[in-house]
């Protein structure tokens, strides 16, 4: 008996090692043309490994692409087979990434009366996003969400079953089970039959393309060439920038079906963290990772190397990777590959007026500017802007989420808190790998751990009144845009001085920035409650300048045709009495809410002072709900009034 089991122990011994030897043989071939990549590899901690780990379905297809590369391609299997490749290895890591945040809720409509922008519908109207825009869910849903918003694919793609916003059991983030594409599968279209009723339509858009889906997904990237490289012109991508119909049939075709990788933020050599993103590695070679913070940004400079890659392609593809201990911490680079603002859409020259086709790089960038520089950088040293209002006809930049740009110059950043020590802090011995509100995860595990004279009530406290009052910000601007689109129509209906209402255009327009840039960053003002009290101020007193300026044209123009037309001239007098009156009764329902954030930000104030003796506070309440939702509807109202009369 001893006798046969040393027997099969040798024998099994024999084929592990010949397993070792052939793997190692792979390794040691895989270098002949693919130095680059291996020096990354023999440097970081998966060395261990032979390429066969994570290339090629077998052996056989590997030998077969060593004896004519060009004939056969080795599948990628972290590509192929999404994070759950990286979870057999790095279980703990896979199973965070799969969590679901049951705290917050799904499908939130950014234009609804309680999404984070009520009158969004009117102040960007009729740009895309108008047809759905639902705030965030966590990482694993990113593609998913992206494909099914009534915003993307012209509602081409559903959820099979509404049942899915649960997601199944074991669900590795492969959107195919979850969804029907109705371009191929129109019996289980939910509109079969119904879509030609009096001709009417899913009410959905098609504003979605294989730029933006550079962040919603990782499945593109080791086809997609960087913007420096040319857009393609290397010859060796296999991807290029292409609009809604293209990437669309990439989602039909199953070239992209998971969402973000392990592979976006973690180098699969080096094995340590990374930016794969193009547009961002551009915008680090030309203003670094802190453009304001010089000492810093010098420091950083000489820690993160942009590297070009594979030699054999051509270098068509560049990464930069940094020593992660190494400080300032620039791990947060990950983050800034997706929370940023940027442009990804065939956007319109400011010179011409005509759409940009997507060969041209300005369809593909980072602001990577505070919003005090933002503006300037897209009018005049891009030249670009996203898309005229359809009713004030200003030239508006739509923002994105510009999360980094916030931190930048914030409290926190100036005392070394990143992204990750916030989103992503330690949990079962390992960062947290779904990040989330740090409200979520729960502020004993977040903030309490620098701010230590705080109890969990007390911090939660603070960072509702600093978000409530950032809140009465915005909706003070939007009180004041929303006047200013009404009151340009009604001056170009009533003919006032063109150069008039092109003053009030380039008025809505800076104001527009300055408000969507809170309005679109999701930290309601907490990432920098200071920028935010400024600049969300700035657009309120921009619109205001824009309409009282064209209320008294109005009024000149007014008394120009009473006298010419008097049944015509009281007409329309009443009518902009009606309008003048509306915003009137709003605006008092404006100043009762102004003074409850008043005595909300009074109240996080008390309660930072009262924390500092340790005791509890007493008040929990905020902001007064009635006001708010008053407020919400005030866009709505402006708007049905302003269809009437228009």
């Amino acid at each position: 008996m001893n006798t046969k089991i040393l027997l099969v122990s040798l024998l099994w011994g024999a084929l592990v090692l010949a397993g070792a030897a052939s793997a190692e043989t792979f390794k040691e071939q895989c270098k002949t043309c693919h130095s680059d990549i291996y020096s990354f590899l023999s440097e970081g901690k998966h060395k261990m490994h032979d390429c066969s780990t994570c290339h090629g379905k077998n052996s056989a297809e590997l030998n077969a692409h060593m004896s004519n590369p060009k004939a056969t391609k080795p599948e990628v299997k972290p590509i192929k087979e999404g994070p759950k490749f990286c979870g057999k290895c790095h279980q703990k890591y896979y199973e965070q990434y799969r969590q679901v945040n049951w705290k917050s809720t799904p499908k939130i409509e950014k234009g609804s009366p309680h999404g984070r922008a009520p009158p969004f519908d009117l102040l960007l109207y009729r740009y895309g996003f108008v047809f759905e825009h639902a705030e965030p869910r966590s990482h694993v849903f990113m593609l998913l969400d992206h494909v099914i918003v009534d915003r993307g694919y012209k509602g081409r793609f559903r959820l099979k079953d509404y049942r899915y916003f649960v997601p199944p059991d074991g669900w590795d983030g492969d959107i195919r089970v979850m969804i029907t594409d109705a371009g191929k599968d129109y019996a289980n279209a939910p509109w079969k039959g119904k879509d030609d009723v009096a001709g009417i339509k899913p009410r959905a858009f098609g504003a979605g393309n294989r730029v933006c889906l550079n962040c919603k997904t990782t499945d593109y990237i080791v086809g997609w060439e960087t913007i420096s490289k040319g857009g393609n012109k290397t010859g060796f991508a296999k991807f290029v920038r292409a609009g809604n119909d293209v990437a669309a049939e990439d989602i039909a075709k199953g070239v992209i079906k998971h969402s973000l990788n392990c592979v976006h933020c973690h180098d699969p050599h080096f094995a340590k963290m990374r930016v794969v993103r193009d547009a961002l590695i551009e915008a680090v070679k030309q203003r670094g990772p802190y453009p304001y913070d010089k000492a810093k940004n010098e420091k950083a400079k000489k820690q993160y190397k942009v590297v070009a890659f594979p030699a054999v392609k051509n270098n068509y593809r560049e990464v930069i990777v940094w020593d992660s201990d190494a400080k300032p911490k620039l791990n947060w680079l990950t983050c800034a590959q997706c929370h940023v603002d940027y442009e990804c859409n065939p956007v319109t020259d400011a010179k011409t007026d005509k759409k940009l086709k997507f060969d041209d790089p300005r369809t593909n960038v980072f602001t990577w500017r505070n919003i005090e520089d933002g503006y300037n950088f897209y009018l005049n040293e891009l030249g670009i802007y996203t898309f005229r209002h359809k009713i004030s006809k200003a030239r508006l930049i739509k923002i994105q989420h510009p999360e980094v740009e916030v931190w930048w110059e914030s409290k926190h950043a100036k005392a070394g808190v990143t992204c990750i020590d916030c989103h992503m802090p330690e949990q079962d011995g390992i960062k947290l790998h779904s990040p989330i509100s740090p409200q979520d995860i729960g502020v004993d595990k977040t903030c309490l751990k620098c701010h230590t004279n705080w109890d969990e009530e007390q911090a939660n406290y603070v960072i509702e009144a600093i978000q409530e009052y950032s809140k009465g910000k915005m909706r003070d601007a939007e009180f004041h845009l929303s006047r200013l689109v009404e009151t340009i129509a009604f001056a170009e209906k009533v003919g006032v001085d063109p150069v008039k209402l092109e003053e009030a255009r380039e008025l809505h327009s800076q104001a527009h920035m300055n408000w969507e840039w809170w309005t679109a960053e999701n930290s309601d003002g907490f990432h920098d409650p200071d920028e935010a009290w400024l600049t969300l101020g700035k657009a309120s007193t921009l619109a205001e300048k824009g309409w009282t300026m064209l209320d008294e044209e109005i009024k000149k123009k007014l008394a120009e045709i009473s006298a010419k037309a008097p049944d015509t001239g009281a007409a329309l007098a009443q009518q902009y009495e009606e309008l003048s009156r509306k915003y009137q009764e709003l605006g008092s329902k404006l100043s009762e809410l102004q003074s409850e954030v008043a005595e909300a930000k009074s109240a996080a104030q008390e309660a930072k002072r009262l924390a500092e003796e340790k005791p509890a506070p007493e008040a929990k309440g905020v902001c007064g709900p009635t006001a708010i939702a008053v407020l919400a509807l005030l866009p709505f109202a402006a708007y049905a009034a302003m269809r009437r009369k228009l």
